[in-house]
């Protein structure tokens, strides 16, 4: 019997207060020794039925009585009980060392329960020769479930107070680096007091090839510098093309560059960024809610623990988790936004994904309108808003451009679940970098000014755009209307 196991129960028998907290979660089937699980469920159906645990004597007699799952294990449950009753006068373990031992055994005991019944899931599936690869990974995805809900319980903070929680678990929760993810651009850290926090998505809606992967790269390679351990799960690129657009994002270096450099410098560059965890996971052949549980679970395996920060690219390519009937497009994106809202919770990671706009919002993206798609123009834009904690969209500015390398984007706040304000700024992508940076307000009013001398949209109604443009337009229409009189 591991020494953990033998704590932990030995602890429950004796009544340890320590313990008192874990007594709703510890099942039968953590315990694997001889005896072990017999005896706790002996103990356990006491204590529900008589809210105490038993003295020796009625513990004893409870044993021999026992008629259930591993009867044959009762001379090991009663040696179990002896010694367990002999340790009684012994010193009790410090109580924070305890319930720190109690939550591992559990932990472990969970973790291993994966295994053996996803095993046992594949097992049956052969015996029965059928194809049923969904319903063993439903079976992963239940099993995993019921470990993040027992770390749940695991972690939770005492209350105090009318049920209010303790104000240092507030307080960490506000102003611990460790609890949020800084995006890079000032104005939306400033609204999310930091960043996206542990448990939030976050979603950025764009027309096609303005720059939505640009955007999730950028993301993470501004996490990972910040110290967060990344996990991207790329849906439609290549991945070498990601960890390219990532690894000079980081390196700081030109990306045609770093596609130009020979073997022993492309060795230099990436020994320069490995104190960064990244990781980019492909699924490109199979993209599940339960692909996306697999991938997580494979980092923590790797790393030894989740990642902070998960990024999607992007959630129009997620399939449904299961075919149905009446499954729809609409539908198919609400449930599975909501299932990776349950996947940051669960390993308290913020999630970041995109979203394509309709057909309508390219359009008018591509027309290079000043005022650009907006939150109506989100594919399944309702299941978006509802579910989401922060939604972005980002329109390009047409005639705001540096040449080929660089471009801004107007980059508005359509949604952020705890704040009212909702700030539109002016980034520039550098696109050899993946890299955005937000303007200052004077330089994005100009760039704004830009985009509506280039498409001819200026109003001097609408705030943002400077004096000598309307002067501009308005010379310009004159123009146009003495050449039809003529």
């Amino acid at each position: 019997m591991t020494d953990r196991e033998s704590l932990v129960l030995c602890s429950y028998y004796l009544d340890n207060p320590a313990l008192r907290r874990f007594h709703a979660i510890i099942r039968p089937e953590h315990f694997q020794e001889p005896g072990t699980s017999m005896l706790f469920t002996v103990l356990q159906k006491y204590h529900q039925e008589y809210g105490r645990m038993p003295t020796y004597q009625e513990a004893e007699m409870e044993v021999r009585d026992y008629r259930g799952p591993k009867q044959h294990e009762e001379d090991s449950a009663l040696e179990l009980l002896g010694r367990y009753e002999a340790e009684r006068a012994a010193a009790a373990p410090e109580p924070r060392w305890l319930e720190r031992q109690a939550s591992r055994f559990i932990d472990e005991a969970e973790t291993t329960a994966i295994v053996l019944g996803f095993i046992a899931q594949l097992e049956k599936s052969k015996e029965d020769d059928k194809d049923d690869d969904e319903t063993a990974s439903e079976q992963l995805l239940r099993h995993v479930s019921r470990v993040y809900d027992v770390r749940e319980l695991l972690t939770q903070r005492p209350l105090a107070g009318l049920a209010f929680g303790a104000a240092e678990y507030v307080w960490d929760k506000f102003n611990s680096p460790q609890q949020r993810f800084r995006t890079g651009l000032p104005a939306i850290d400033e609204l999310t007091n930091g960043g996206l926090a542990r448990g939030q998505v976050g979603v950025i809606a764009a027309g096609s090839g303005v720059g939505k992967s640009m955007a999730l790269c950028d993301l993470a390679a501004e996490a990972a510098r910040g110290g967060a351990s990344v996990l991207y799960i790329n849906c439609e690129s290549e991945d070498y093309e990601l960890q390219a657009r990532i690894i000079t994002n980081l390196a700081d270096m030109r990306n045609d560059r770093y596609r130009a450099l020979d073997l022993e410098g492309l060795k230099a560059v990436h020994e320069r960024c490995a104190k960064y965890k990244v990781v980019v996971h492909d699924l490109l052949t199979s993209a599940r809610p339960t692909d996306l549980v697999k991938a997580v679970e494979e980092f923590r395996y790797k790393f030894g623990h989740h990642p902070d920060v998960i990024i999607v690219d992007y959630l129009n390519e997620l399939e449904p988790a299961k075919e149905g009937k009446n499954d729809t497009s609409y539908s198919t994106v609400g449930k599975n936004l909501k299932d990776m809202m349950k996947l940051a919770k669960r390993v308290k990671a913020a999630l970041w994904t995109a979203v394509q706009f309709n057909r309508e919002g390219i359009k008018k993206g591509k027309k290079g309108s000043t005022e650009g798609p907006d939150a109506t123009h989100i594919a399944e834009s309702i299941a978006v808003l509802f579910k989401a904690t922060l939604v972005l969209t980002l329109n390009l500015l047409h005639g705001a451009e540096e040449g080929a390398d660089i471009g801004y984007l107007d980059v508005r706040t359509e949604k952020y679940r705890f704040n009212s304000a909702r700030p539109q700024l002016v980034v520039k992508l550098e696109y050899q970098h993946a890299r955005l940076t937000e303007l200052s307000e004077e330089d994005a009013l100009m760039k704004r000014a830009q985009a509506a001398r280039s498409t001819g949209t200026v109003d001097p109604k609408k705030p943002g755009q400077m004096p000598s443009v309307w002067q501009e337009a308005r010379a310009k229409r004159k123009e146009n209307l003495a050449g039809l009189k003529v």
